[in-house]
Formats: C-alpha cells, sequence, structure tokens
C-alpha cells in the first residue's frame, strides 16, 4: 500500500508503511505458530520459524538506517518540513533504501517457504493418491475401452476403474479427486416443453 502512495501523499505514505512494516511480522509469527502445530507441516517448523524471524530482524535494521538517515539529513542542512529534495544532500547517508529492499526480501522469502511447503504437502496429498489431476480438453482424443475420449492430460486418457478407485478412497483424498460429471444431453430447445 505505501507504494500507491508516494512521498507526496505523505500521511497516506506514513500510514500504509507502518500497517504493512508492522503488520506482516505479526501476521508471518502468528502464522507460523499456527501451521507448525499442525502434523503435516511439523517438518516444515524450522524453515517457517527461521524466516519469520527475518521478518521482525529487518524491522529493527529499517528504523536504524531510518534514524541515521534523519540525523545525516538534519547535520547536511536539511529540513524536514520542507519537500522531499530531487537530490539527497552531500554527506547523508541514505541506506534507508536498502534496508527497505532487504525487508521486501524477507518478507517475500517468508511468503515463498510457506507457499513452498504448501505445494509440497499438495504433491505428497496427490501422490499419496496416485492420481494426478487431467486437464479437460475439448477435442476428443479417439475412444479407448475403459477410457473416456475428453478427459486427459496431454492427449492420455484417465480409465473409469481409476477414477472410481479415487472416489472410494478416504474423504481427505476424495474431496481433491472426484471422478468426471455424467455428460449432459443438449436437446434442441424446440423439443423441449
Amino acid at each position: 500500500m505505501a507504494a500507491v502512495f508516494d512521498l507526496s501523499h505523505d500521511p497516506l505514505h506514513t500510514v500504509a508503511g507502518v500497517f504493512g512494516i508492522l503488520g506482516l511480522p505479526i501476521a508471518a509469527m502468528l502464522i507460523s505458530v499456527s501451521l507448525s502445530r499442525t502434523p503435516p507441516w511439523a517438518p516444515a517448523k524450522g524453515p517457517l520459524f527461521w524466516t519469520a524471524n527475518l521478518t521482525w530482524a529487518t524491522v529493527p535494521l529499517l528504523a536504524a538506517t531510518f534514524a541515521l538517515f534523519i540525523v545525516t539529513y538534519v547535520h547536511a542542512g536539511g529540513d524536514l518540513n520542507a519537500p522531499a529534495p530531487e537530490v539527497v544532500p552531500t554527506g547523508v547517508l541514505a541506506w534507508v533504501g536498502w534496508a527497505n529492499r532487504l525487508l521486501v526480501v524477507f518478507y517475500c522469502a517468508w511468503v515463498m517457504t510457506v507457499a513452498w511447503h504448501a505445494v509440497k504437502l499438495q504433491a505428497r496429498e496427490i501422490g499419496a493418491s496416485n492420481y494426478r489431476p487431467a486437464t479437460y480438453s475439448r477435442v476428443p482424443r479417439g475412444p479407448t475401452a475403459g477410457t473416456t475420449p475428453t478427459r486427459g492430460g496431454s492427449g492420455s486418457a484417465v480409465s473409469y476403474a481409476r477414477l472410481r478407485a479415487a472416489a472410494s478412497r478416504p474423504p481427505a483424498l476424495a474431496s481433491i479427486v472426484r471422478p468426471p460429471r455424467p455428460a449432459r444431453m443438449i436437446t434442441n430447445s424446440s423439443s423441449v416443453p
């Protein structure tokens, strides 16, 4: 949100920045603790906590570089009440931009860690069912005994026996793997009462 409100919208930029900078580390810690308490996420506890704590580590770094920027800016003769200058005066240590970028990298690292483990869990769940979800195709691939011609990824057909076996699995897997719906008959609208 802080990117939407640039420095010319200073009050909104500040409010959005505070919510984003302080909000994500709090959310990262709460979500990481919650996920690590569930059995499927237990192996990911280490990476989750490492990246969640890295989000916190960058907040004091950003605050320190921002304070250093303000002190050196005032010492160089800059006015804090004036609009933001086009060029930073000589002698100002403007490392706050690098600290901000590092903060964004660590925030993204936590999100990618959660996403990576979620994808691994999904793949493990689907792999346990021995079923790869197929894509629907509009062009029939040709009828084969025991298969449906319009269902299959990369031109392969999925057998009805395999789909029936997938449907009879426990509820956790059955919610992921569903048999195809029966085809509906398309009738001429004039013949329908």
